[in-house]
């Protein structure tokens, strides 16, 4: 079979339009036995990535913006009557589209007047949810509606028994592993070993209550790998 450009006169082409089209014909060669085992397989796309010696990210990036309707299929979004296009997929590092999809009609009635009354757990239980699951998914993703609801319960005389701010004793038990995080280059499992804490546990807490530090430490990270470029 001969190559995908062959079958396209680009003499008519600008420089710039020629050049755009071999890089993106470059992009699909690349990417190309990771989207078959995409499609054709349950491999998840951390396994793919490593198979086709591709950054995990990259294939993420690519797979949304030219496969996006597959990564819908994947994660069981129906897609026959909305347009793929419109339907917004989260990159890695924020919200799964699967955990999305699974939490979004919940963080709607928590954002919302009408289940006012009903405490997290209540609400949870209505959209077959595990209240502690999605509490502490709203302590990462929307923490906004968890304070908005934490002062109107409040100013209705309704408390919900659920404790939205770092606890002192949590602060306590964490605080030289926060200190060492944030002024060191050693990881979270390196320091969490150290401290003597639950890396799972010292992982959920700066997630939950120091998100700033784990922005800085990213963007820390995109700045060394710039420079290194």
């Amino acid at each position: 079979m001969k190559p995908y450009l062959s079958f396209i006169d680009i003499s008519t082409f600008s420089v710039k339009e020629r050049i755009s089209l071999q890089k993106r014909y470059a992009l699909h060669k690349k990417y190309e036995k990771a989207v078959n085992l995409y499609i054709d397989t349950d491999m998840s796309q951390k396994a793919i990535a490593e198979k086709c010696n591709v950054s995990l990210a990259g294939l993420g990036n690519y797979l949304r913006r030219y496969w996006r309707e597959q990564v819908l299929i994947r994660h069981q979004i129906p897609v026959d009557k909305v347009e793929p296009g419109k339907i917004k997929i989260i990159a890695a590092g924020k919200q799964s589209v699967k955990a999305h999809e699974k939490y979004k009609d919940a963080i709607a009635a928590c954002d919302s007047l009408t289940y006012i009354e009903f405490n997290i757990s209540q609400i949870a239980r209505k959209f077959g949810l595990n209240g502690t699951a999605l509490a502490n998914y709203m302590r990462i993703h929307y923490q906004e509606t968890l304070v908005w609801r934490e002062k109107v319960r409040h100013k209705l005389g309704i408390n919900d028994n659920v404790h939205h701010g770092v606890r002192p004793e949590c602060a306590l038990q964490y605080a030289e592993a926060v200190e060492m995080y944030r002024e060191s280059n050693m990881t979270i499992p390196e320091i969490a070993e150290l401290c003597k804490v639950s890396e799972r546990g010292f992982s959920q807490h700066l997630r939950f209550y120091h998100k700033d530090i784990l922005k800085q430490k990213k963007r820390g990270t995109r700045k060394g790998t710039a420079e290194k470029k």
